[in-house]
């Protein structure tokens, strides 16, 4: 599995195990949750560093981050 991969699922438990859950499975349906928002913003990264070599000012990749973060419903936090 790439490394990266790795660290966003060892981040996520991190995250999902700072809260308190009465069953087990809301823990797993949180983490399973913030795993994909972490994946979804690693893909927003990506596509923000994007430039257009032709015309350093011209950022298309920002409209194809807001439109992933809009389609997932990611936010910036």
């Amino acid at each position: 599995m790439n490394e990266l991969i790795t660290e966003l699922a060892e981040h996520a438990n991190y995250l999902a195990t700072e809260k308190e859950f009465p069953y087990d499975e809301d823990w797993f349906y949180l983490y399973n949750q913030l795993f994909a928002e972490l994946i979804v913003k690693e893909c927003v990264k990506v596509c923000l560093d994007q430039r257009n070599p032709g015309n350093l000012n011209y950022k298309p990749s920002e409209m194809f981050a807001d439109a992933l973060k809009l389609h997932f419903g990611v936010s910036d936090e």
